[in-house]
């Protein structure tokens, strides 16, 4: 048993608000820790496509920029503007469950999409192309998740 699988501390449901909170807490930590390893994972995934070239010939034309374009375009469709994008950049500690999340998971998509378009030798375009929609489709969840549940319906 270790810290992970040894669940004999917890009990089966909140005996209290504090109980639920730190819950609440500890699951935040998991999700921040593991963002920032797809963070980890995705950056070293946009290195990668950042030197790929493709057998039609390929290339990156500016891969000083790839970081920043990939993180630009994961930030937009969730309506993070730039100044706002350099904030949380600098500041995921202060972000709400739900956003870290999406991040966390959309990193965690486009790394895993990147390393499959590469090594199935497709297009740079192509790739680029299925990373905008995943991106988009992410975004769309994400807005769903976060709007009013509880409008009056008239």
């Amino acid at each position: 048993m270790n810290a992970l699988t040894d669940n004999t501390n917890l009990p089966c449901k909140a005996t209290s608000s504090v109980d639920s909170t730190r819950r609440l807490d500890r699951y935040w930590v998991a999700v921040r820790e593991g963002g920032k390893l797809a963070r980890l994972n995705f950056t070293d995934a946009v290195l990668e496509f950042s030197n790929y070239q493709d057998q039609f010939g390929g290339k990156s034309t500016r891969p000083d920029l790839a970081f920043s374009n990939f993180t630009r375009s994961i930030y937009r469709p969730l309506g993070l503007n730039s100044k706002k994008a350099k904030e949380i950049i600098e500041g995921r500690n202060d972000m709400d469950l739900l956003l870290l999340d999406t991040l966390r998971m959309t990193e965690s998509a486009t790394a895993q999409l990147l390393k499959k378009g590469m090594k199935a030798g497709m297009k740079r375009g192509e790739i680029k192309l299925a990373f905008k929609r995943l991106v988009d489709r992410m975004a769309d969840q994400y807005v769903e998740l976060e709007s009013d549940h509880f409008e009056v319906i008239q």
